[in-house]
């Protein structure tokens, strides 16, 4: 039987902790992308949106570049600092148009892009 088998289960282990550790790495790409998606519905002009999207991709290139000097703790911070005044910003401009955010909670486009 391998299950009994002690080396069958160490690599059981260890092809979960790789599982995890890369599951737990790619986390930040995901969020990304669910707060881009979340942004551009909200958008009334697309353009604008994805003009600061590729603004934010080359600002997170500089951020990763500066890793180098500054060490992958650092980055870490740096993410979870950027990430938060996403939301903080989101919520900011769902105060100030609440009628995008109604219709983004209705699944729809905001009430001004529509013809």
């Amino acid at each position: 039987m391998t299950t009994l088998d002690p080396a069958c289960r160490r690599g059981a282990r260890r092809r979960n902790v790789w599982i995890i550790r890369y599951s737990g790495s790619l986390l930040p790409i995901y969020f990304a992308g669910l707060i881009f998606a979340r942004s551009f519905r909200l958008a009334e002009v697309s353009g604008p949106a994805i003009g600061v999207n590729v603004l934010g991709s080359v600002l997170g290139g500089w951020v990763e570049y500066a890793t180098m000097a500054f060490g992958i703790r650092s980055l870490a911070l740096l993410a979870l600092f950027f990430y938060l005044m996403s939301l903080l910003m989101q919520q900011r401009s769902a105060r100030l148009n609440p009628k995008a955010l109604a219709a983004s909670v209705a699944g729809g486009a905001p009430s001004s892009a529509r013809p």
